[in-house]
């Protein structure tokens, strides 16, 4: 059955890791991306100064959802070199953003042309201002692709 996705001796398809320290709005950071089995992503990103962290895990599928919503679709091996370049490359093409909840809907009412005070209003309450987003974006010749992967705050992270 569902062994072989567990073969031993395949090294390094089998889990990859890549860390960089980058800095977000004058933030250190140290961002480390995971890849299992080419079929789940897992990113975390501990800030340099307190040890705050928060991480996701996302499915192969999960990710090529995303990028379908965006009407850019990429497969995850694509989307995780995209992902690769603008962290660890620091590529022209392709570049990393750490945004809050409420910069990402400020971001989405700027976009949809709304004056959006009450939608920041509304985010900055409750637990959800806790969550980060890290948004990958390609820029294309002349088009702009956000694809946001949401990352939720770990309380006690293990030492």
């Amino acid at each position: 059955g569902n062994f072989k996705k567990y073969g031993v001796g395949q090294g390094q398809d089998m889990e990859y890791t890549e860390t960089a320290e980058l800095s977000f709005h004058g933030v250190e950071y140290i961002v480390s991306i995971t890849s299992l089995h080419e079929e789940m992503l897992s990113l975390e990103i501990e800030q340099k100064d307190d040890g705050s962290r928060w991480r996701g895990d996302f499915t192969a599928r999960y990710i090529e959802d995303i990028t379908t919503k965006t009407g850019n679709f990429k497969k995850y091996g694509v989307f995780l070199k995209m992902l690769l370049a603008a962290v660890v490359d620091d590529s022209d093409s392709v570049f990393v953003d750490l945004l809050t909840y409420a910069d990402l809907e400020a971001l989405k009412n700027k976009r949809a042309g709304a004056g959006g005070g009450k939608a920041a209003a509304a985010a900055s309450s409750g637990h959800t201002n806790n969550k980060r987003y890290l948004i990958l974006t390609y820029a294309a010749e002349f088009d702009r692709v956000h694809y946001p992967l949401p990352l939720l705050h770990e309380d006690n992270p293990a030492p």
